[in-house]
């Protein structure tokens, strides 16, 4: 049982400041935790327009980024049950072609990062 909510947001801004969009992640879960995640529910929503496979790039980099969700360990236990997911709901224009890549990872390596230390704080 979790005790306390694990959430965190970011916003992506343009070099004028303007946002471009955000990603907002939550998470669910926190025994059984070994480097290649364990009974845990996480998702993450953006609201930049990004094909599927940056998408899946990017988070494969953030789920293994130092920090992250396979770096983490509570108990040594694993589960079959552990999931992450990335979601967009395109209201947000799509990023530069030559930017969006380093953006996506940059953003999604803090959101997992932070997620995943909150989970080993609240280690069951």
């Amino acid at each position: 049982t979790d005790t306390f909510a694990k959430a965190r947001s970011c916003v992506v801004r343009d070099s004028d400041g303007k946002e471009l969009g955000r990603f907002t992640g939550i998470a669910k879960g926190a025994g059984m935790i070994e480097p290649n995640m364990a009974t845990m529910l996480v998702y993450i929503m953006t609201d930049i327009d990004a094909d599927p496979e940056l998408l899946k790039k990017t988070l494969a980099k953030a789920v293994n980024s130092e920090g992250s969700f396979n770096r983490i360990s509570v108990d040594s236990d694993q589960s079959t049950s552990d999931s992450i997911m990335l979601l967009s709901s395109q209201k947000k224009a799509k990023l530069p072609a030559d930017e969006e890549e380093a953006i996506f990872t940059e953003a999604l390596s803090r959101i997992c990062s932070e997620l995943a230390q909150d989970v080993v704080r609240n280690d069951e």
